[in-house]
């Protein structure tokens, strides 16, 4: 399903483009208004330990003194990590990076062109909300790409020579100084989360890095044709059997998963999904907003799969591939 589905949106942007006549600014306004519910959830879930289940909502229970449920452990007390309304962490992360990363480098009205003062507070609200509670989600790969993504901004202002707009330099110091204020809050769970000599972060360092000796074998298996789309897993478990359950994950690397599963085809494939993105710029002049876009993205893709095994990662590309077609 997930090669169909990003083939259909590819040729939606080839074969309609006259469809893509919606603002950038009304996708990343509703994309950013979205994660608000999300985002009080994830206080709630991290200030009480616990998440309500409910089946019209699609939203699963989770408690801190549950095994499975992802938290940090500090003092030998379990901190649960915001989940929002998300399946994981790390995917609210990502979320909350990219929308964060939207708000601030692409020069739509929400921030810069907008003569409204309210509209400017409102907005700059916004972003502490994000940025707060993307502390909260203690995903380190969604720390990085944020980080990552701004600095890129700098980067390729500073090459063309473009003077970095006071507004920017506003929402900016918003997000540091919510940053800093909400990581004083959780200072030891960061700390925690950043030592990798703790329990649960060795535990999760290494198994990350025994997934990088395993791939390989199961890209042996069919370097042409991959093991099939959502077969990792499983073709993981016949490789090396034995292991528990939880053993077996996808990738934390979207790039070498997609490479397992869908082989050199794949990669053909995704080349052209991009060549017919690019195809729809019309120059470099928009380069300052699409760089860090690009770089966020990628560090998230680098160090984890939900992009390409979640419906809820595979939604927030296919977001960002919009924006990368209608940014300004």
């Amino acid at each position: 399903m997930r090669p169909w589905f990003l083939f259909r949106f590819c040729r939606f942007i080839r074969i309609c483009p006259g469809v893509f006549c919606f603002e950038t600014r009304k996708i990343i306004w509703f994309f950013s208004l979205g994660l608000i519910a999300p985002c009080l959830l994830g206080w709630w879930q991290v200030l009480t330990g616990s998440s309500l289940a409910s089946t019209f909502l699609g939203l699963a229970g989770h408690l801190a003194a549950t095994p499975g449920t992802s938290v940090v452990e500090v003092a030998g007390e379990r901190l649960m990590r915001a989940y929002g309304s998300f399946p994981h962490p790390n995917i609210f992360g990502g979320y909350l990076a990219m929308a964060i990363t939207f708000i601030l480098v692409s020069k739509n009205k929400l921030l810069y062109h907008t003569t409204s003062t309210l509209k400017h507070s409102i907005t700059l609200i916004i972003l502490t909300l994000l940025t707060s509670t993307l502390v909260i989600t203690f995903s380190r790969s969604a720390w990085l790409a944020l980080t990552i993504g701004i600095f890129s901004f700098f980067i390729v202002s500073a090459i063309e020579r473009k003077k970095i707009s006071r507004k920017f330099l506003s929402g900016l110091a918003i997000v540091i100084v919510a940053f800093v204020a909400t990581a004083a809050l959780f200072n030891n769970a960061i700390f925690t989360r950043l030592d990798a000599t703790d329990r649960l972060e060795t535990k999760s360092l290494t198994e990350r890095q025994s997934e990088y000796q395993m791939i390989g074998e199961v890209i042996k298996t069919n370097p042409f044709v991959g093991v099939g789309p959502g077969a990792y897993t499983i073709a993981l478990a016949e490789k090396f059997p034995g292991h528990d359950v939880w053993f077996y994950q996808p990738m934390h690397n979207l790039f070498l998963l997609f490479f397992a599963e869908t082989g050199l085809l794949g990669l053909m494939f995704f080349g052209f999904v991009v060549w017919a993105v690019v195809r729809r710029r019309d120059g470099r002049q928009f380069v300052t907003a699409i760089i860090p876009i690009v770089t966020t993205i990628t560090t998230l893709a680098i160090f984890d799969h939900y992009l390409w095994s979640h419906w809820s990662g595979l939604v927030l590309l296919v977001v960002v591939l919009a924006i990368f077609v209608k940014v300004r």
